[in-house]
């Protein structure tokens, strides 16, 4: 009897031992955690590694991970484009939307990390922490970028020779603005292809986008303007517009092609209290060959100030600030409605 129990307990304490150790195996630490997954090859996926205390936040953090490498790509032509609008290029300036590219970009890549997979999933029973590890698959994205890539040249492409074609010069100013952002865009998905791609290799670009820089505001330098002024500071104000003009591109000469006509008024308003106010006006025409008028346009505004010696300033400094912003959309929606 005693040695009946004797060889229960030995095979009771077997059998923990062998369920311990199988525990064990089955909670060891997987090889992803700290190094390359032999399942998920580096040359063969992106991973990244995510680490919580919950299975969902673990999963969220691996995403992350692999969504730095694409995020870098978005700052990085973000500041490129903010760099653009604030460029010059043989004195000239000029402006593109950049809001717009940059929610396009980052639409594009949120897109891209859809494809994004989370296939690993382990629990480290001494600290009680969730480990992830999410995968992106090298050869679908490559051909993605790539598929991409090419559409966007070909649009590029169709433009250009619209651009080419077009007997318009306000359409060809329009047409060749609008390859700017699809080549830009390109230019990010160029750079997350030198990640993805096992090569290492980009698609080398047709047009470059400082090109296109550069033919856009040769296209608008062919505009000539004269200005006339009138009405508050006719003289700072005819010097301002002249500038702003100059500023976005275009040619300001005294027999230009077209003629802008500005003027700018001012109207004083009761003070209240320490404070002065003045209601502003500044309204623009623009006048083509034969004299035909092509529309017009008026700011309002007021301007407030505690010396009333300084109101009179603040509407011409008010005057300039809205030249510079907005000017060139304004001629370009009277030019572009009568071409």
């Amino acid at each position: 009897m005693k040695k009946n129990l004797i060889i229960t307990a030995l095979l009771i304490l077997f059998v923990s031992a062998c369920a311990h150790e199988g525990s064990k195996t089955h909670n060891a630490q997987p090889e992803w955690v700290m190094s390359e997954s032999q399942q998920y090859p580096r040359s063969q996926f992106l991973t990244g590694v995510g680490e919580a205390d919950t299975m969902e936040d673990a999963r969220t953090r691996a995403r992350a991970e692999l969504a730095k490498i694409f995020s870098v790509n978005i700052q990085s032509t973000s500041s490129d484009i903010t760099a653009y609008e604030q460029s010059r290029v043989a004195g000239i300036s000029y402006t593109t939307d950049s809001l717009a590219v940059s929610r396009d970009i980052r639409s594009s890549t949120e897109q891209r990390l859809e494809g994004v997979k989370v296939p690993e999933l382990w629990k480290n029973p001494l600290e009680q922490r969730y480990y992830a590890l999410a995968i992106l698959p090298r050869q679908t994205t490559t051909l993605n970028l790539r598929t991409d890539i090419t559409l966007l040249d070909v649009a590029t492409s169709t433009l250009i020779t619209r651009t080419q074609q077009s007997k318009s010069l306000i359409e060809k100013i329009r047409l060749s603005n609008e390859t700017i952002p699809l080549q830009q865009k390109r230019r990010v998905l160029n750079k997350q292809l030198q990640v993805v791609s096992l090569t290492g290799q980009s698609v080398p670009s047709q047009w470059p986008v400082e090109k296109l820089q550069l033919d856009h505001a040769a296209l608008i330098a062919r505009i000539t303007i004269t200005v006339k002024a009138s009405g508050l500071n006719n003289e700072k104000l005819q010097t301002s517009v002249e500038d702003a003009l100059a500023s976005q591109g275009f040619t300001v000469i005294p027999e230009g092609a077209y003629q802008l006509n500005v003027n700018l008024d001012s109207t004083a308003l009761p003070p209240q209290g320490q404070w002065y106010y003045e209601k502003a006006n500044l309204s623009i025409s623009l006048v083509g060959d034969n004299k035909k008028s092509l529309g017009g346009h008026a700011w309002d505004f007021k301007v407030s100030s505690s010396d009333p010696t300084l109101t009179e300033l603040r509407v011409l400094e008010q005057a300039k600030k809205r030249l510079q912003t907005e000017l060139q959309n304004v001629l370009f929606n009277m030019l572009g409605s009568n071409s």
